[in-house]
């Protein structure tokens, strides 16, 4: 069997591995759950300052 049939046979079996695996249900709490572990809360959002819509010239 050369390298192309091996890398052939290769794909063809892990595409029905994959198919016949149901696909895990999605928890939408999860994220808010990991993010909280990490120390962050969603209550208290820190937001970046408002940039300037004027442009202000350096001074040199």
């Amino acid at each position: 069997m050369g390298k192309q049939s091996k890398l052939k046979k290769m794909r063809k079996s892990g595409q029905e591995e994959s198919i016949a695996q149901p696909p895990e249900p999605v928890d939408r709490d999860r994220f808010v759950q990991d993010i909280e572990k990490q120390g962050y809360s969603i209550e208290r959002i820190q937001r970046a300052p408002e940039v300037p819509i004027k442009r202000t010239e350096p001074l040199v």
